[in-house]
């Protein structure tokens, strides 16, 4: 029984003591938490030599849930410049002298590290900057303005101003001017030219397979002239189509539309190669409009034409059942407008020579 009991009042005390600590822990978390924000700006040294580049680093922390505007760093921070007398004043001094003016070259930035830790954001960012002036400068605060969780003001912190020196190489004026030394004889290896080895080989190489190929290679045949056969006169297809028409008797053995379409088809290609005319793509009227325009055709010559052109749509589209002597009629009329229209020997050759 006094065993069980000391036992329990033991595990009383762990639990106590868990307690305790879980207790101090959120305490400490809500310590830290409500911490205010701060702000550090430090460089790598506080003297370095003249164009060096040197490390100014930025940490900042502030409550988790805030809002924190970062000041706007250009390509360069404005300095002032300052004598060996201002630096142990306060820079409420330091203003009323009204020093010079410089910059600090930004020439690299990082991006900016974000973590969180305790209820706390902690922030740095690296710049890496130069200057390229001697002497003594000094940094002004860098301004950072934190606005809080459920909080109508906003607060402004800064970091310390921070003063550094810029040497520069001394030159003695007394001593004697001296004459720019020679150059320094650098051992070389064939690593170095191997590149230029490796591109006259290959112009060597590249230049005797050209002259193998040339040397290897077939002259060229020269093939035999053949004449193109001289382009039949329109006129003469023509005629021959029609001819060849006749003796297939179609409209006497009822095809009768075939007919009709062979004699437009004829008459549309000689128009088409005698007189330039697109006849084969366009309507009866187009064609007839056209040569009214660019021939001098007589109109008698153009009503056949007509009469053929217009019977052959009728029996191809309306389905028109001609009589045998209108089917006569406008083989009749295409070679009346074939023969009137073709070209003679001499008009002929006229236009193959203008050609």
């Amino acid at each position: 029984m006094n065993r069980c009991y000391c036992d329990s009042r033991a595990g009383y005390r762990r639990s106590g003591g868990l307690i305790v600590l879980v207790l101090l822990l959120s305490s400490l978390i809500r310590l830290s938490a409500s911490e205010p924000p701060k702000v550090t700006a430090r460089m790598d040294s506080s003297r370095f030599q003249l164009g060096d580049q040197v490390t100014l680093q930025i940490d900042l922390s502030y409550p988790s849930g805030s809002e924190v505007h970062w000041p706007l760093i250009a390509d360069s921070l404005p300095l002032l410049k300052l004598d060996e007398s201002m630096l142990q004043e306060s820079p409420e001094d330091v203003a009323r002298h009204s020093p010079e003016f410089a910059a600090l070259d930004v020439f690299d930035r990082s991006r900016r590290d974000t973590s969180e830790q305790e209820g706390r954001i902690h922030i740095q960012q690296s710049l890496t900057v130069a200057m390229f002036d001697g002497g003594y400068f000094g940094l002004p605060a860098l301004q950072f303005v934190v606005r809080y969780v459920d909080a109508q003001q906003a607060d402004t912190i800064a970091t310390e101003p921070l003063v550094f020196e810029v040497a520069m190489e001394e030159v003695d004026l007394d001593s004697d001017i001296r004459d720019i030394k020679d150059p320094l004889d650098v051992p070389w290896s064939i690593w170095e030219i191997w590149h230029w080895i490796v591109l006259a080989l290959t112009i060597v190489a590249a230049l005797t397979a050209l002259i193998a190929y040339w040397s290897r290679r077939k002259p060229v045949e020269k093939q035999a002239f053949i004449p193109r056969p001289l382009k039949r006169p329109p006129h003469d297809v023509a005629l021959e189509a029609l001819r060849a028409l006749e003796k297939d008797k179609l409209w006497q053995n009822g095809r009768v539309k075939e007919y009709h379409t062979r004699i437009a088809h004829i008459a549309r290609q000689y128009i088409e190669e005698r007189f330039a005319v697109l006849a084969l793509e366009s309507t009866t009227d187009e064609i007839l409009d056209a040569l009214m325009r660019s021939t001098s055709i007589d109109n008698s010559l153009l009503a056949k034409l007509r009469q053929a052109l217009s019977l052959a749509d009728l029996v191809k589209f309306a389905k028109e059942r001609p009589l045998p002597n209108d089917n006569d009629l406008s083989i009749k009329n295409t070679y009346e407008f074939v023969q009137a229209t073709m070209l003679v020997e001499n008009e002929q050759t006229t236009e193959q020579t203008e050609q």
